[in-house]
């Protein structure tokens, strides 16, 4: 079953954070994962955000997605991410399936 990680969070340098892009995109193809969505300054249709970036990644398992966050690769590089914006979250999701009747 396909699962996703959704990063929300500010921005506060973005120099810091494209050198976060640049290594951390090259970590997530040998887990089966692509960014499927990454925008800055979504609109809430309903609520309030929080926060200015969204980012949502998907894998072909949760269990790819947790070796992703996991290995020594983006282990590297997460730390960029942590310095280059303030208010984050990072939530595992797995996909939804239909109830079997």
């Amino acid at each position: 079953m396909k699962a996703y990680i959704l990063i929300q969070f500010n921005l506060i340098n973005r120099e810091l954070f494209g050198s976060y892009i640049k290594a951390a995109s090259s970590t997530i193809p040998a887990f089966g994962g692509q960014v499927i969505v990454a925008q800055e300054n979504p609109e809430a249709t309903e609520g309030s955000l929080n926060t200015t970036r969204t980012t949502i990644i998907e894998f072909p398992s949760k269990d790819a997605a947790m070796n992703w966050y996991n290995s020594n690769d983006y282990a590297d590089v997460k730390h960029l991410r942590h310095e280059a914006t303030d208010n984050g979250t990072l939530i595992f999701l797995e996909a939804w399936q239909r109830p079997q009747h």
